[in-house]
């Protein structure tokens, strides 16, 4: 048996593997699926709790030799490293093994929407850059396969869209109801993956229709937030999005578009505004009035006709 170590003899056995695994698998929530981790996990509290854990699977505050030893000048030191190395291995091993595990069951956090699995529609928190940067999105689990990521929605006007910039940069609205998810958060999302678009519309009296892009990304906002969208597939909507292609984001104290106009404040919305544009999803919600200023997508509607309901959502590729 080894002497001056701090490790036992029986360290080796079933009971210490099975303790060090458990101490792993709390480290990283193995057993916990990525929608179950909460958005305060990432606080100084919970990182100094990680580090402790990790401390007592590796006896990190052990030294593995009797305190009154001079290094190499036992006979015990050298078994007590042997030791404390097999110990390390056996942990590392357990911890690749369970940070398998844990990827295959979902423990990371999710970044969008097709993170989440065999869930409803509904509202979920996603992380687009970090465990510290948890936001509230609307999930359509329903559409074409579901898993979408919904930044754009109206349905009744009980959201204000005549906005400023910064509203239109951080986000505004209800995720369960009318909403913008911010430019920065999809600019963050579109430039890490490859993304397609989904556009879900329906008029008053019913009718729905959609378009969908096999490309989509927004650029960060130095560049303006410029849009990028391609691969267009008509639903029945026809294609008012592709005039909009390369447009930087303007709002009415920001303008940024290619009119002599400021588009935002005329058409009362914001958006990636051209000269000045072809879908106003941003505008006025008006209840079945003519109007060219309001909800628009006029490849189906036209420009005079407001439409129920407008939805833009993304998912990877």
């Amino acid at each position: 048996m080894c002497e001056g170590d701090d490790v036992r003899a029986s360290s080796s056995g079933p009971e210490f593997i099975g303790e060090k695994q458990q101490l792993i698998s709390d480290v990283f929530n193995i057993n916990k699926t990525g929608d179950d981790v909460r958005a305060s996990s990432s606080g100084p509290e919970f990182i100094g709790e990680k580090q402790q854990l990790i401390s007592d699977v590796f006896n990190i505050n052990k030294t593995g030799r009797q305190s009154g030893h001079t290094a190499g000048r036992s006979p015990s030191d050298h078994c007590s490293r042997n030791m404390t190395m097999k110990l390390v291995s056996v942990g590392l091993v357990l911890l690749a093994l369970l940070f398998d595990r844990g990827m295959s069951h979902g423990s990371v956090l999710p970044m969008d929407c097709s993170d989440y699995h065999n869930r409803p529609s509904g509202v979920y928190p996603i992380y687009p850059v970090g465990s510290n940067s948890a936001v509230q999105v609307y999930c359509d689990m329903d559409s074409l396969g579901g898993r979408w990521t919904v930044f754009q929605r109206r349905m009744d006007g009980s959201v204000n869209f005549y906005r400023p910039w910064y509203d239109y940069k951080t986000g505004f609205g209800n995720a369960a109801g009318e909403c913008w998810l911010g430019l920065d958060t999809l600019s963050h999302l579109t430039l890490r993956k490859n993304y397609e678009l989904l556009v879900d519309m329906e008029d008053f009296d019913g009718n729905k229709v959609f378009a969908r892009y096999s490309s989509f990304s927004v650029h960060s906002e130095s560049y303006g937030f410029t849009l990028h969208v391609s691969g267009f597939t008509d639903g029945g909507a026809g294609d008012s999005l592709s005039y909009h292609n390369g447009q930087k984001f303007s709002t009415y104290d920001k303008d940024q578009d290619s009119s002599t106009v400021n588009c935002a404040t005329y058409y009362t919305g914001g958006f990636w505004y051209n000269d000045c544009h072809r879908t106003n999803p941003n505008g006025v919600y008006r209840l079945q009035g003519n109007t060219d200023n309001g909800v628009i997508w006029s490849t189906w509607q036209g420009y005079s006709c407001s439409l129920k309901s407008i939805s833009m959502k993304i998912r990877p590729v």
